[in-house]
């Protein structure tokens, strides 16, 4: 199985995906989110490109779905959540549907929904998501970037994806060589959370009050959950 990484949701296109899984990765902080709210029992996460996106959809369905999202890492006005992880609890999620729109992460899903299975990854269910793409013509580990700049979090993202998918049969790119290698690299030296904290986003999200969230979404494993798009709506894979 051939393995290949995109930088950013702006350099993505279909023929990257054309026939093969793409797994999406927004790690600060729309994949954490999105994990995190099918863990929490979350029914779906529908995402949408634009807030009135969102607004029309609540409109148009019966009670029971949340507004979830951000504008430069700031919750959009008028909507439930924002897109911090720690928003998405039990309490408030469970049961229910959410319709998210992120600036990076809900961008580079709808650019990839052509692929022949759509999942979404982040450290939080490496293990999961790796162990979940079955043997086929291809992966592209689809890293959300930042505003379409390369985002080093991402990366290091499909790094821990990599590192855990078993290594018989597999061609693996350049760049997938080299975001395994700075995976192992981070895992080695500094540690996550102190690279999480110093990339440009991160230190964005620090300034903004989310310093908790770096920490959490720094987790390796924690959640045995994984995300499938279909039919325009996220679910635990295991669900139809």
């Amino acid at each position: 199985m051939l393995v290949d990484v995109t930088l950013t949701a702006d350099t993505v296109e279909g023929r990257d995906v054309d026939g093969r899984t793409a797994i999406v990765i927004d790690v600060l902080r729309a994949s954490s989110t999105v994990v995190t709210a099918l863990a929490n029992g979350c029914r779906e996460v529908i995402p949408v490109a634009t807030p009135e996106e969102a607004f029309a959809f609540k409109r148009e369905r019966v009670a029971g779905y949340l507004l979830g999202g951000e504008r430069g890492a700031v919750k959009i006005p008028g909507f439930d959540l924002g897109n911090s992880p720690s928003e998405y609890t039990g309490e408030l999620v469970g049961g229910r549907g959410v319709v998210l729109t992120t600036t990076n992460g809900t961008k580079t899903l709808l650019r990839v929904s052509g692929a022949e299975r759509v999942l979404v990854g982040c450290f939080l269910n490496a293990a999961a998501v790796a162990r979940s793409v079955a043997a086929g013509p291809g992966l592209v580990l689809a890293c959300a970037g930042t505003k379409g700049r390369f985002s080093l979090e991402d990366f290091a993202a499909a790094g821990a994806i990599l590192a855990e998918l078993p290594g018989d049969g597999l061609e693996i790119s350049d760049l997938a060589m080299a975001a395994l290698a700075t995976y192992r690299q981070l895992l080695d030296s500094q540690g996550l959370v102190d690279t999480l904290s110093r990339t440009g986003h991160g230190k964005d999200l620090a300034r903004l009050g989310f310093a908790e969230d770096i920490i959490y979404c720094a987790k390796v494993n924690m959640w045995d959950v994984v995300p499938e798009y279909r039919a325009g709506a996220i679910r635990k894979a295991s669900q139809e």
